[in-house]
């Protein structure tokens, strides 16, 4: 069954149980909307959200400072507006 939605408690559980998480993948899972991305920001480094049904870019996405590779292809993103930094 597809995740639809990652809200805070779905956050809190990755973040309580990886602390110190480099890759997440959560492609093809029909996500539309995304939840406190910045709490993963201490130590992600890829994170893979394509093939989703993502409409705005998540919020919280500048606060991943340590970014290095994002993957949004084949959502529903008309705009990057948010990633302008």
């Amino acid at each position: 069954m597809p995740i639809r939605k990652i809200s805070n408690m779905l956050i809190d559980d990755i973040c309580g149980t990886f602390h110190s998480l480099a890759t997440l993948s959560l492609a093809s899972n029909e996500i539309r909307t995304i939840e406190n991305l910045e709490r993963l920001a201490p130590s992600l480094t890829k994170l893979d959200l394509s093939r989703n049904l993502i409409e705005p870019v998540p919020m919280g996405l500048e606060q991943l400072t340590r970014l290095v590779h994002l993957d949004l292809s084949h959502n529903r993103l008309v705009s990057l507006a948010g990633l302008e930094q």
